[in-house]
């Protein structure tokens, strides 16, 4: 029971349950899309039960994949949508980083970087 997936109402939606965990009473569902890219058929999981995720909005997540998917616009699988996220996270962060480096004034550059480099490398006299 706890390995085998079953299908939902929706379709190329299908979950599994975890051998051990609860949530409501029950144990938890590991929910699947499934779906045709390029003439292969994909799986991919999409988020348990106890996360706040069930058979209808792993459905319309599908359909947004699709819809993506025949217009052309946006990502067309789970993991492009996935990889996109995070590369803007690490987009967001370079540029946070960035901006702190950059609005460093000068008196503080000095104090913290160049004078104790500057009498830790100079001779003395």
């Amino acid at each position: 029971m706890a390995s085998e997936k079953t299908s939902t109402p929706f379709p190329g939606v299908r979950f599994r349950y975890h051998k051990t965990r609860k949530f409501n009473g029950s144990l938890d569902k590991y929910f699947f899309i499934r779906y045709h890219v390029d003439g292969k058929l994909k799986e991919e999981g999409i988020g348990w039960a106890s996360e706040g995720w069930n058979a209808k909005k792993a459905s319309m997540e599908l359909s947004g994949l699709k819809k993506a998917h025949l217009t052309g616009e946006g990502p067309q699988t789970l993991h492009e949508k996935r990889q996109l996220a995070k590369d803007i996270k690490e987009a967001e962060v370079a540029e946070l980083k960035r901006k702190a480096k950059e609005n460093i004034s000068f008196e503080v550059y000095f104090s913290d970087n160049y004078f104790p480099t500057s009498q830790a490398e100079k001779k003395k006299g």
